[in-house]
C-alpha cells in the first residue's frame, strides 16, 4: 500500500468526468496480503493505520471522526452560488448565523469569486469584502473560519486577524508564495483542484 501510495502522490492520474474525479495508478503497485497480485475487478480498501482523525486548530484538535459541516459564505456581488446576496456585511453575518444554527461547523468565507468571467479585484479589495466579516465572526461565533483565496497576502491578513484554516482553489499554483506563507502561519491548509 505505502508503494501504491507513493506512486499516486508522484505519478497521479486525473480523468474528470462530469465532475467525477478518479485518480489512477498500476496494479502492479499493489500485493494482496496472502500473497499474489491485483487484478481489474479487485476492491480495494484502504486504511490508513494509526491516522489521526482530527485537525489542530490553533492548538485544539478537532475531532473529525465525525464529517464536519462547512457553510459557504460568498461575499462578493458576483458569486456564481448565490448571486451576491451576501455581499453587504449585515446581510453576511445573518447568513453565517443561520448556517451555524443549521449545523455548520466551518465558515468558509470568499471575497473573489472563481466562477468564469468574474471581474478581476485587487488584493484590498478582497480584503475589504471578507476582513469586516471575519472580525465580527471571531467575536459572534465559535465556528471554525476558513478563508477562501489563492492569495498569500489576503490569507496572511485574514488569518491574523482569527480565521483558522486557508482555502485554497489553486492549491498555491496561482501563487508561489502561498506554501510558505501557510507554512509560516501553522493552519491547517485546503489544497483544492481547478482546470
Amino acid at each position: 500500500v505505502l508503494n501504491a501510495f507513493h506512486t499516486f502522490i508522484d505519478n497521479p492520474g486525473v480523468n474528470n468526468d462530469q465532475n467525477t474525479y478518479t485518480f489512477t495508478f498500476p496494479l502492479s503497485c499493489f500485493t494482496l496480503d496472502g500473497g499474489g497480485d491485483l487484478e481489474i475487478g479487485d476492491s480495494i480498501f484502504f486504511e490508513a493505520i494509526g491516522m489521526k482523525r482530527s485537525i489542530n486548530i490553533k492548538g485544539t484538535l478537532v475531532d473529525l471522526t465525525t464529517p464536519l459541516v462547512m457553510g459557504i459564505l460568498n461575499v462578493t456581488p458576483d458569486s456564481f452560488s448565490d448571486g451576491g446576496k451576501y455581499s453587504n456585511l449585515d446581510t453576511a453575518l445573518q447568513h453565517a448565523q443561520k448556517m451555524v444554527n443549521e449545523g455548520a461547523s466551518i465558515l468558509d468565507i470568499g471575497g473573489y469569486s472563481s466562477r468564469p468571467g468574474a471581474a478581476e479585484v485587487s488584493h484590498q479589495e478582497e480584503l475589504d469584502r471578507v476582513m469586516p466579516v471575519v472580525e465580527k465572526l471571531v467575536v459572534e461565533t465559535d465556528a471554525i473560519l476558513s478563508i477562501d483565496t489563492f492569495r498569500s497576502e489576503v490569507a496572511r491578513s485574514v488569518v491574523q486577524a482569527g480565521a483558522h484554516i486557508v482555502n485554497d482553489i489553486s492549491a498555491g499554483d496561482d501563487d508561489d508564495t502561498m506554501l510558505s506563507t501557510v507554512a509560516k502561519l501553522g493552519v491547517p491548509y485546503i489544497a483544492m483542484h481547478k482546470k
